[in-house]
């Protein structure tokens, strides 16, 4: 599983020059793979190829390279009552490794913390491992442009159930900090996000988040609860707050 996670890193695929030689390492390496199970619709090698290169132009050029193999590991433990980052980088590690399970019950990904701590690495990394290895239909958007579309179907034609399939069709959606800038978000916005997440979790779908929160309390407090509760659910939720890899020029 290790050496599959690293042959199916973003940073090992940009040395295949070629959607060509992409293609055959997909099949080289999906050749090991047992045969999918029924759950879930799982692409072609073309369409996962297509897919990995759509969120890696989506994600952008800071996430577009990140992997399990480049996330940097500098806090190896902690006397505080909160995970170490390690533990963290662990727990994800083997939430990749044994996503099958979590997706029979529509368990997602949930990590908040400080910012700037990767939570968006780590969240890429298994966006790449479940399009590639698994070939499952995965979208990612930011919490600010989710909710600026959503304010913008505000008095426009066409129709919200068009909108709402954009996010509730994927097998997985992730979001980036879904949770809004405190009195900037319209109730209509935040009911069409509430449908989404609603849906998703009636139908079993995994959704995954970052969050700049101190913690779960904190992200029900500035979301709707029902909205924290349905992510939550079946889910991995781990903290990450320990310090922050940016930094400033000296």
């Amino acid at each position: 599983m290790a050496t599959d996670l690293a042959r199916l890193s973003p940073a090992a695929l940009t040395t295949t020059g070629s959607e060509n030689g992409l293609s055959e390492l997909l099949s080289e390496v999906l050749g090991k793979t047992p045969p999918p199970s029924p759950f879930a619709e799982r692409m072609a090698t073309a369409a996962r190829v297509a897919g990995y290169r759509a969120l890696a132009n989506a994600v952008g050029a800071r996430y577009r390279l990140c992997s399990f193999d480049n996330y940097a590991v500098s806090e190896e433990s902690t006397t505080e009552r909160r995970p170490s980052q390690r533990d963290v980088y662990r727990a994800v590690l083997d939430f990749a490794e044994r996503i099958e399970e979590r997706m029979l019950t529509g368990g997602g990904l949930l990590l908040w913390g400080r910012p700037g701590t990767g939570k968006d690495h780590l969240l890429c990394a298994c966006m790449y491992w479940a399009i590639l290895k698994h070939g499952w239909w995965t979208r990612w958007i930011d919490g600010l442009t989710l909710y600026q579309r959503a304010r913008d179907m505000i008095g426009q034609p066409g129709s919200e159930e068009d909108f709402l399939r954009q996010f509730t069709d994927p097998t997985i959606l992730a979001i980036s900090d879904p949770v809004p800038p405190k009195g900037d978000t319209s109730p209509y916005a935040t009911e069409l996000v509430q449908k989404i997440c609603d849906r998703r979790y009636r139908d079993c779908k995994s959704t995954w988040a970052t969050m700049n929160v101190v913690d779960g309390a904190d992200a029900a407090a500035r979301m709707a609860s029902s909205i924290i509760d349905r992510m939550k659910d079946k889910s991995l939720c781990l903290e990450c707050n320990w310090p922050s890899f940016r930094k400033a020029l000296s």
